[in-house]
């Protein structure tokens, strides 16, 4: 694992998803759904001095993208990350994580909010074998969107969580990977779904995502 130093391209956001896009530095390698430790460079922070944030651009991209949520009285570390300007930099550590796809498996993706994300990155890619999202965002404020034009992929947005969990009942195949992503409320809520609709623990990867 490397540390490299990242330069702010922009900043964008959608109600508080805010995304980030840096110049992706020589040497950077990641697979799609991998993740980086984020430090801030030269500033002071009060609380956690480090974040993990899961990569959502192509990794042939020359752009590292990474979106996060940011309320309205955030930590100091995300306070100081909506203040960046462009030509700042943050280092990150990595690439980390396991939650990468299988390609000799066809996939389901179960996924809430900011979860999207590593999602985001697999979905540029090629994949190989059937591919079925099921998104929920309860404002219906999905992002990456775009990224979803993928004849292999089937997608399904959902505005109500019980809505989504109705149709994982109700059409589900029990031999495909199951790939969760989300809060870990969320992420226990839908393992324990899973199991109870025959969805053997070797069939599922869970990625959680804590601290927004």
């Amino acid at each position: 694992m490397k540390r490299y130093v990242l330069t702010l391209q922009s900043i964008t956001n959608s109600k508080d998803y805010y995304t980030f896009r840096f110049d992706k530095p020589n040497g950077l390698s990641f697979e799609p759904g991998q993740y980086g430790v984020f430090l801030h460079v030269d500033k002071d922070i009060e609380g956690r001095r480090m974040r993990a944030f899961t990569f959502a651009s192509d990794p042939t991209d020359k752009v590292l993208e990474i979106s996060t949520i940011i309320v309205d009285e955030p930590s100091d570390f995300k306070a100081k990350m909506k203040a960046l300007q462009p030509g700042d930099t943050m280092t990150v550590d990595g690439p980390m994580g396991r939650f990468t796809l299988d390609p000799d498996e066809e996939a389901v993706f179960i996924t809430t909010g900011i979860g999207i994300t590593p999602v985001a990155s697999i979905a540029t890619g090629r994949i190989p074998k059937p591919m079925t999202l099921h998104y929920h965002e309860a404002e219906d404020n999905h992002l990456y969107t775009d990224r979803f034009d993928n004849e292999h992929l089937t997608v399904h947005l959902y505005s109500s969580l019980q809505e989504m969990t109705s149709a994982i009942k109700h059409n589900h195949n029990i031999q495909a990977m199951y790939y969760i992503s989300g809060p870990m409320s969320f992420v226990g809520k839908i393992t324990e779904l899973l199991q109870t609709i025959g969805i053997d623990k070797d069939h599922m990867k869970s990625e959680r995502f804590t601290g927004y």
